[in-house]
């Protein structure tokens, strides 16, 4: 297999190198010729020039904004679409996004997912798809010469996804893996639970998808939702590039042309409330040493008249490093690491305004306090003349660089057309920010940041803050845990007679295993090797792994023989060493190791009496009959034990988790077994994720009873 070295490895190889060469004159450079970023000087940049865009409207009510640039020799298409998470129904939360990601990769009724790809890599080509909360958008990019064709499964992608189950499930098991993740970063945390708080739970602009709104999705709700909503008086197709409008135009008819127009309304949009809650919620984040602090109200749309000043004021208060809460907060008092604000404006419907840091726990009264001080300053005096002229010079800047290709330029008139913006929205935008005043600018900041009104969104570990957080006043305390995913399973109530003849295969079991040899195993030693096989490759791997008393676990895993993972743990803590270094288990880690432990042969065998089990009778596992045991009242979840003719075991099944963190339907199979001091344990596992095989592994050796060496249990 080829290696290549990565853009963003070359760049960092280059910016190093650059930095070693220019050491010696940043050195040799006297300090009195440095200057702060606010006294830095540039020249004034050029007007926006808007290049020809042609429009037309096909007898279906598609619209059509053409550009053509014969210096570029490719042709782009960008398709937006009326449709979001805004329409998808409270009891099926992600079918939106879920659709928009199948309909990329599981092609069209007359070319497969796998084949369109192989088809567009053959044509150096692109094809992009997704749904977001208030648009969809389909996007490809060819090569001039292949405009046609690319138009050609451009338009069939659109017109008749195939939305295959296999694509779906794989859909799923990534937002299943997204869903595990995201209390994984405290900020993220903060801003997904502002959002629940100023919309509402319940509106679609501030919930989230949930394990059982993903188990439910079904491929016929993909069909329904696209047909539904992907019609084309609702979609605006923006074309850039080397092409000749006229021909290009023709084809569009050609291939989209006869598509038949649905003038059914869509559904209303969901409401926003004009004012949301205020005071102080908490959400706790262990294993963290920072907190996430944001405060936040109800903002505005682009539209408003106030939209300019609400970006200036922005500017000024949190915007950039040269901004009020960044030059008091970092850079003066050093209390935050990150800090910043946003506008709270948006094109569809009211953003939401925020200010936010991060900062030390033991500080974290202190920077609230901080960063209050400063959004109460922008709304009580006028900001100076020298900040306004340089906010001012910012904004109008940035709108040249974000507007410096006519792709660009085309992007923007399409997204003004679909949200009903005027074609000269932004020419009216930059007059109104020149021609703003300081007066004006604290008159709109009074009237839209009013802080007695603000929400205070707190992440972290209260015991570690500088005060109680009750010094802000009364505290809510947000639940932000995941619930658990439904049950695949279809279990009978349990009767006497089915939980006294599990009870019954789990001593025949235990007997089979080695009986008293079973139960004398203290420490466990074991080395092996396999095959681990994620996203269509394969690695080998070597694993040593020491389970000792009391619950604690010993592994050391080498991948392909390129780097090591250490990692060590018992019942409450544990941490773990890879080549990027050394960090401690997170909670959820820990609680999910904790169920590694529970699955042990010889912890279940051995624990049989002190647990309850459910006989489900006669299975088919792996092409056998066995017999089939859920085990019940434990953390572990869909647990079902096989037990082959010989009254071992075969295998099982539970809700595991997958590699990258989402709950995965598990299966593990076991064989080989041989005696090891007299109990008889399996040295061949087989691991299938989700129906896809994960890992096969064979064990060399075991070891048992040995001496533990406690030092492998130290953090390095």
């Amino acid at each position: 297999m080829k290696t290549k070295r990565s853009a963003r490895g070359r760049g960092a190889l280059a910016l190093a190198a650059a930095l070693l060469l220019t050491g010696t004159c940043v050195a040799a450079a006297s300090p009195a010729t440095w200057k702060h970023p606010r006294d830095l000087e540039y020249p004034p940049l050029g007007e926006i020039r808007t290049p020809r865009i042609e429009e037309r409207v096909l007898d279906n009510g598609l619209t059509l904004f053409l550009l053509e640039d014969h210096d570029f020799p490719m042709v782009d298409f960008q398709m937006l679409v009326r449709v979001g998470s805004i329409y998808e129904p409270a009891h099926l939360k992600g079918l939106a996004g879920i659709t928009g990601t199948v309909l990329r990769t599981g092609g069209t009724g007359s070319i497969p997912g796998d084949e369109l790809d192989e088809r567009l890599e053959s044509l150096g080509a692109l094809l992009e798809a997704s749904i977001g909360s208030t648009e969809g958008a389909l996007s490809g990019s060819f090569l001039s010469k292949d405009a046609v064709t690319g138009l050609e499964l451009f338009a069939d992608l659109l017109r008749h996804p195939a939305f295959p189950e296999e694509k779906l499930e794989l859909a799923k098991i990534d937002a299943r893996t997204a869903i595990a993740g995201r209390n994984d970063e405290p900020l993220d945390i903060a801003r997904r639970e502002f959002r629940k708080l100023m919309y509402g739970a319940d509106s679609p602009y501030g919930w989230h998808p949930e394990y059982a709104d993903i188990a439910a999705i079904t491929r016929e709700d993909l069909v329904d939702f696209h047909a539904a909503y992907f019609h084309p008086q609702r979609m605006i197709l923006s074309v850039y590039g080397d092409f000749d409008p006229a021909a290009m135009t023709a084809e569009i008819e050609r291939v989209l042309g006869a598509w038949p127009a649905d003038h059914r309304p869509l559904p209303p949009d969901p409401p926003v409330p004009s004012r949301g809650p205020e005071g102080v919620y908490y959400a706790r984040k262990d294993g963290v040493t920072q907190s996430t602090v944001l405060f936040g109200l109800i903002g505005t749309v682009n539209s408003d008249p106030d939209y300019a000043a609400l970006q200036l004021v922005n500017q000024i208060l949190g915007a950039d490093f040269s901004s009020r809460l960044v030059s008091e907060i970092r850079t003066r008092r050093g209390l935050a690491y990150a800090v910043g604000s946003s506008p709270g404006t948006g094109w569809h419907h009211p953003g939401v305004w925020t200010a936010f840091l991060m900062t030390q726990s033991d500080s974290t009264l202190t920077a609230t306090r901080a960063m209050r001080g400063e959004v109460e300053r922008i709304t009580r005096e006028p900001v100076t003349a020298e900040e306004l002229a340089r906010a001012k010079e910012s904004v109008l800047n940035s709108l040249v660089f974000d507007l410096s290709s006519k792709r660009e330029v085309l992007r923007r008139r399409a997204l003004y057309a679909y949200h009903g913006y005027p074609e000269d929205f932004l020419e009216r935008y930059q007059q109104k920010v020149r021609a703003l005043a300081a007066d004006e600018l604290l008159a709109v900041a009074r009237a839209r940041i009013r802080p007695a009104e603000i929400a205070v969104v707190v992440v972290g570990k209260a015991e570690d803050f500088d005060e109680p957080l009750t010094a802000l006043g009364p505290v809510t305390e947000l639940d932000i845990a995941i619930p658990p995913p439904p049950t695949r399973l279809a279990i009978p109530e349990p009767t006497a007679e089915s939980l006294a003849r599990g009870q019954q295969i789990l001593e025949a079991a235990a007997a089979a295993h080695g009986g008293a040899a079973l139960a004398n195993l203290r420490s466990v030693r074991s080395f092996g090797r396999g095959t681990l096989s994620m996203m269509g490759n394969a690695m080998s791997f070597a694993v040593e792994e020491l389970r000792a008393p009391p619950a604690r676990t010993w592994r050391k895993l080498n991948i392909g023989g390129m780097f090591e993972i250490l990692e060590a743990r018992d019942a409450e803590r544990g941490w773990r060493r890879t080549p990027q270094g050394i960090d401690d288990l997170s909670p959820e880690e820990i609680a999910a190791a904790k169920e590694d432990g529970l699955r042990e042969l010889e912890h279940f065998l051995a624990h049989r009496r002190e647990m309850v089990f459910q006989a489900l009778g006669a299975m088919d596992f792996e092409g056998a009959a066995c017999q089939a045991v859920l085990v019940r009242e434990t953390p572990v979840r869909d647990w079902i034990l096989y037990f082959d003719a010989a009254d071992r075991v075969a295998g099982m099944e539970y809700q595991g988790r997958g590699p990258a963190g989402g709950p995965a339907a598990t299966r593990a199979v076991f064989s080989d077994y041989r005696s090891v001091a007299g109990a008889f344990l399996p040295h061949g596992t087989r691991v299938i994720l989700d129906g896809q095989e994960f890992m096969a592994g064979e064990t060399e050796r075991i070891e048992v009873n040995g001496e533990v060496d406690e030092g492998l249990f130290a953090r390095p």
